[in-house]
């Protein structure tokens, strides 16, 4: 099964951008693939000033400088792909979204794409793996890792730094409420 990989810090920074606007907003993925896991070493919001509907966000460039300057640092980082909030439950990928999908496959191999929603201040997410073999896409499972060593300077984790000690999730596919409840230990 194709899985993806959070840790507490992107599980932290992915619901500090979701729950920063009431509107459609989304994150984009960067990290690393090694078989059938994509670990996610780090994420990015839109821009401050995109624009936002409660249906609908504008994309934009900015996960484009946010990647270039990543690379500096970690050059075998690679762009693993997009999750969006939508609204009233609706976590199927809508037709826009699938057409979008379509055009992006015509230019990238692979990528991941997916919907978030907020529930009862946490997130459930729904990845999807899509590829030029796999174009109809495949759920992903969700699984989370803790770092072998301290989170890097801007929240960022080295690709290479992960103990895969990991946490089964709530539900194949879920993660409800996982950001604080449930995997950040209480002090």
């Amino acid at each position: 099964m194709i899985s993806i990989v959070f840790t507490p810090e992107i599980q932290k920074r992915i619901h500090e951008i979701v729950y920063a606007c009431e509107g459609e907003t989304g994150v984009t993925l960067f990290g690393k693939r090694e078989g059938a896991v994509f670990s996610v070493t780090d994420a990015c919001g839109p821009d401050p000033l995109a624009t936002r509907g409660a249906c609908h966000y504008c994309g934009d460039e900015y996960a484009s400088f946010v990647y270039a300057d990543l690379l500096k640092r970690f050059s075998a980082l690679e762009r693993l792909g997009t999750l969006h909030t939508h609204s009233h439950s609706m976590h199927l990928l809508s037709k826009e979204d699938r057409e979008t999908i379509s055009e992006l496959l015509k230019t990238s191999d692979e990528l991941i794409a997916g919907v978030m929603l907020r529930s009862g201040g946490g997130i459930e997410a729904y990845p999807i793996y899509f590829s030029r073999k796999i174009p109809e896409g495949r759920e992903m499972q969700v699984l989370f890792a803790y770092p072998a060593v301290g989170i890097g300077s801007g929240g960022s984790v080295p690709p290479d730094l992960f103990v895969l000690s990991i946490k089964a999730p709530v539900k194949p596919f879920l993660m409800k409420g996982f950001f604080f409840s449930i995997f950040f230990p209480s002090k």
